[in-house]
């Protein structure tokens, strides 16, 4: 029967566990011996002999019994699998997963115990057969000798040589790893390791390295490949425990930056960063304590030194992180004995050339060693963040006189800082100091950076000026039009204010509901979603259109204002003419005048512990907002699930903007004895969805009265 011919059925484990345990093993030797054509007294059992049995069972007891219990209770459950019938056609991937599982509530059958002499029997008719030609026939005779002594290596490997002769490499495979278990070297396991994973299986290879180190713990080339293969299997933290191990296990290594530096990039992407930088650590301090930069063996240098401080920032070691930049660059320099630096506590040690330091008459010029640039901008961060501000400036001041074209980043780097510390004039220095470089494009990053400190230096009109040329070239960045709410709302702007921070809560309340959205089929998705955009896409046409024709009559009206304003008696009636006409169109428009009256309400997202993230200030802002503008919400508690958001604008006008022009509209009509016109007006707009306010209800009720 072809094994690969034959579908796995999961129930057939068990059955065979059920029946195997009911099976008499005097019965099947009696029934095996029968199918044999062998008797008990058969010429074959003359070479055995009884005590020389008894030495080798008590051998192989001995043997068993040094061997790890956990190692003994899986491959008994591989070998269980593969002696069942319809075993052998389980892929070893499939056997490795449930010989693994931890949660099987029973194990699988376990070999069974049979008398020495009878196995050796069985395993001299199963060569005869092999010899003979007959495969399939020495194939279930190794697996009736393996099912009572799996730790018999000759039945593994001579399997795995029929399964090779007969084309079958898989199973070959197969065999050679179960026959790997009982030789248990480190060279086999090492091959079939390579071959497992060249195949894509790397789950075996993992089992085959990790059994190699068993035998060899120390070897660094297996250490590397199981990190990395844990690394592909998206296994980080196992990854970053063998990265850890494979350096602490290899001394050497363990001091060579040039070894250290191909894994720690690697260590980082991890989320290592904390192994990365002991490592690194322990090489620094080899490296200083017993080599110079001289020294053959030496391999330090400026980046590892960068390497090692970024890394000690992002840990917040930042005392560490000032003592690595002072004591490597010294190091390079070939200073290592002025020892005498560390009791400093400035860093008058790399000052400038030029450096006033002291106070009154007894300020004096200072001039330190070199300090590379790199170097010097990492330990102006440090000083920034440990609050050493007069310190710190030192070092910006030199970085600042440095070509910008060339040291972009740094600035950028240290504006951001500076930030961090409200150092608002010194950060703009910075930024504005790039944006003055014509051969540097302007960028959104700069732009919002550079709106931040006017911001914080209250220059609010500049501020404004650089949040919307971000949210115009860069719509995804909410952040920006939150700030821009904020910046309207100091200039008094409320309703400006109130508009971009509502289209905020929108824009972030769809993006969590999309996320949220479960995929359905693709087809029908496509289908329909085109049919949703078009709509959308054409009522986003009408509504610009519509919006571009209420601000060109918005602008006549203005226009007309203006010549009343200055005695012009045809101005009336083109006011009268256009204002009419924005005020028919207010009234006719459907969504100005919906059941919610304005009011959207917008389920909140899954609650998460307070914290400043940008929903939780949008939210914030858009409630003092409302509050400012009379705003009120009788609907929605606190304890309420959704959030409100109200309609502010109307093609393009704002609130105030259509109030004003609906009253004195009316007004004129009253004049010109149309009292009745003008109150059906009032009486119905008051109904919209955009005067859905307080201050708006009040002034349509008192223009009525």
């Amino acid at each position: 029967m072809d094994s690969d011919d034959i579908a796995i059925d999961p129930d057939l484990l068990r059955e065979g566990r059920d029946e195997s345990d009911d099976v008499d093993t005097s019965s099947s030797e009696e029934e095996l011996e029968e199918s044999s054509g062998l008797e008990d007294n058969d010429a074959d059992d003359a070479y055995i002999d009884d005590d020389d049995d008894e030495e080798e069972e008590e051998e192989e007891e001995a043997a068993a019994s040094a061997r790890p219990v956990e190692e003994d209770a899986i491959f008994n459950r591989l070998t269980g699998l593969m002696t069942q019938e319809g075993g052998q056609t389980m892929s070893l991937e499939d056997q490795m997963i449930l010989a693994e599982t931890e949660e099987m509530e029973e194990e699988l059958p376990r070999t069974r115990s049979r008398k020495r002499g009878n196995n050796r029997r069985l395993l001299g008719q199963a060569n005869m057969a092999y010899v003979q030609g007959e495969s399939q026939h020495a194939i279930d005779l190794f697996f009736e000798a393996i099912r009572y002594d799996p730790y018999v290596i000759s039945a593994w490997t001579t399997l795995a040589a029929i399964y090779s002769e007969i084309g079958n490499v898989e199973a070959a495979r197969s065999m050679r790893f179960f026959a790997a278990h009982v030789e248990d070297d480190a060279g086999t396991w090492r091959e079939l390791a390579q071959e497992f994973k060249e195949l894509g299986q790397l789950g075996q290879s993992v089992h085959c390295l990790r059994k190699a180190l068993r035998k060899e713990p120390d070897d660094v080339s297996m250490l590397f490949e199981l990190a990395n293969i844990y690394r592909q299997q998206g296994h980080a933290s196992k990854a970053a425990d063998m990265f850890n191990r494979l350096i602490k296990s290899h001394k050497p290594a363990g001091t060579d930056f040039t070894f250290l530096s191909q894994l720690h990039s690697t260590l980082v992407s991890l989320n290592a960063t904390d192994i990365a930088a002991s490592a690194y650590r322990v090489a620094f301090d080899y490296h200083l304590s017993k080599l110079t930069p001289q020294s053959p063996s030496s391999t330090l240098n400026l980046e590892h030194i960068g390497s090692l401080t970024d890394d000690l920032l992002l840990l917040d070691e930042l005392e560490e992180a000032l003592g690595v930049i002072r004591r490597g660059q010294r190091w390079l320099q070939g200073r290592q004995d002025e020892i005498h630096w560390d009791s400093i506590e400035d860093d008058r040690e790399y000052d400038p050339p030029g450096t006033k330091r002291g106070e009154d008459v007894e300020e004096f010029l200072s001039e330190g060693h070199p300090l590379d640039t790199g170097l010097r901008h990492r330990l102006a961060l440090v000083r920034l963040r440990l609050g050493d501000d007069e310190e710190a400036m030192i070092h910006v001041d030199e970085i600042l006189s440095l070509d910008v074209v060339q040291y972009s980043d740094l600035f950028m780097d240290l504006g951001n800082a500076m930030i961090k510390r409200e150092m608002w004039e010194k950060a703009l220095e910075c930024f504005a100091t790039i944006q003055e470089c014509e051969t540097i494009p302007d960028s959104s990053a700069l732009i919002y950076a550079i709106g931040i400190c006017h911001q914080g230096l209250k220059e609010y009109p500049g501020a404004l000026e650089a949040f919307q040329w971000v949210a115009t070239e860069d719509e995804e960045n909410l952040e920006a039009r939150v700030r821009m709410a904020n910046v309207l709302d100091e200039l008094g702007r409320k309703a400006e204010a109130l508009e971009v921070i509502t289209e905020v809560i929108k824009a972030r309340a769809a993006t969590h509901r999309d996320a949220g959205r479960p995929p359905k089929g693709r087809s029908k998705v496509m289908s329909k979603s085109e049919k949703v955009g078009q709509r959308k896409l054409t009522k986003r046409v009408l509504e610009e259109q519509m919006k571009t024709t209420m601000q060109s009559l918005w602008e006549d009206v203005q226009a007309a204002e203006e010549g009343i304003a200055n005695g012009d008696l045809q101005a009336l009636d083109r006011f009268i003419d256009a204002a009419g006409t924005m005020v028919e169109n207010f009234r006719l428009a459907k969504a100005n005048f919906n059941k919610t009256r304005g009011v959207t309400r917008i389920a909140k997202s899954a609650k998460r512990p307070k914290t400043n993230d940008l929903t939780s200030e949008a939210l914030a802002l858009q409630d003092r907002l409302e509050r400012a503008m009379g705003f009120e919400d009788e609907q929605e508690e606190a304890t309420s699930k959704y959030v409100v958001v109200r309609q502010t604008s109307f093609y393009g006008l704002d609130c105030e903007e259509w109030l004003s022009l609906v009253v004195k509209y009316c007004c004129v009509l009253m004049v010109k004895n149309e009292e009745d016109v003008a109150l059906d007006i009032l009486e119905h707009v008051i109904w919209s969805g955009l005067f859905n306010n307080r201050r708006s209800e009040v002034v349509l009720r008192m223009t009525i009265i």
